[in-house]
């Protein structure tokens, strides 16, 4: 699905033993269906749709120039890139004992807890393809990373770039080991409330003086991490993250917890601290997890 993948992805897919369904996968950079974003659950309803109409077992979406891969199931259901990096973690840890996993801060806290368990080291690091690719560069323990965004990186067998074709091959691989439908690879891992990349408008010559100030207020309260804005623990299992975008004049949000109460209770301090600053022209909406409104999609 989307441009640039669009062009040969079905075709590589079918000569792999796949049957395919192509589903605007024409190129048209005027993307006049939604957004090219795979992260976006919004930009993943046609898709969804499309699966369960024609009860096929997966579907795979791309962005524009096909370095970021998003997955739904065979129920149509959007599938947070937090859980297939944990997959590519496991997989890549069973080979590989010892070796680093990075995730940007905006990932699940699931990484933290479970890559030791499949015999790795988490690495939190900082958002962007870019530090990261110079972090794999110079960091020879890593044997594979990822982002919330979709963008994955494979070190075992490949180059240590951003590919989502290989990412969707490696996970066509995965599942073709199972026998039962393609949720079933998720199934096992702990059950969390995450809302999805929350974006506020505000402007670039704003947007990191606001985080700055919002940082200095919660890191007073809270046990934080400050690699990229603030990463706040508010709870065992609960945590939230405000920073400011390196590319576009928006504030990311995002939050986690073991319910829909903690991720609310969360989602309302950081909400707080965000509505002091007129120059973030949207507002969290405070009583639901997530919902598709506002100037960028989801509050």
């Amino acid at each position: 699905m989307l441009p640039f993948a669009g062009i040969f992805t079905p075709d590589l897919f079918r000569d792999l033993g796949c049957e395919v369904i192509e589903l605007y996968t024409k190129p048209d950079a005027t993307f006049p269906n939604h957004d090219p974003d795979p992260e976006g659950p919004q930009n993943m309803v046609d898709l969804g749709k499309k699966v369960v109409e024609e009860k096929a077992d997966l579907g795979i979406a791309f962005d524009a120039d096909g370095d970021r891969v998003g997955f739904v199931d065979e129920q149509g259901r959007f599938i947070s890139a937090d859980l297939p990096l944990l997959l590519f973690a496991k997989d890549a840890l069973s080979r590989n004992p010892g070796k680093k996993i990075l995730y940007d801060t905006k990932c699940s806290q699931l990484l933290e807890e479970l890559i030791p368990e499949y015999g790795g080291i988490p690495m939190m690091h900082r958002t962007g393809h870019a530090p990261i690719k110079e972090t794999l560069r110079k960091d020879t323990n890593i044997i594979f990373g990822g982002e919330v965004s979709g963008h994955f990186f494979f070190v075992e067998n490949y180059f240590k770039i951003d590919d989502g074709v290989f990412a969707a091959g490696k996970m066509l691989e995965l599942f073709s080991k199972q026998k039962g439908a393609f949720s079933s690879l998720f199934e096992n891992f702990p059950k969390r409330i995450r809302t999805p990349e929350i974006k506020l408008p505000c402007d670039d010559e704003e947007k990191f003086a606001v985080v700055e100030q919002i940082t200095e207020s919660l890191k007073k309260q809270f046990n934080a991490v400050l690699i990229d804005g603030i990463r706040i623990q508010v709870t065992e299992k609960g945590w939230g993250i405000v920073r400011a975008s390196n590319t576009s004049p928006y504030i990311t949000v995002r939050v986690e917890g073991a319910s829909k109460e903690e991720v609310l209770r969360i989602k309302n301090i950081l909400a707080d601290e965000l509505e002091k600053f007129p120059e973030v022209k949207d507002k969290l909406n405070r009583s639901e997890v997530a919902v598709l409104e506002g100037k960028l999609g989801w509050v």
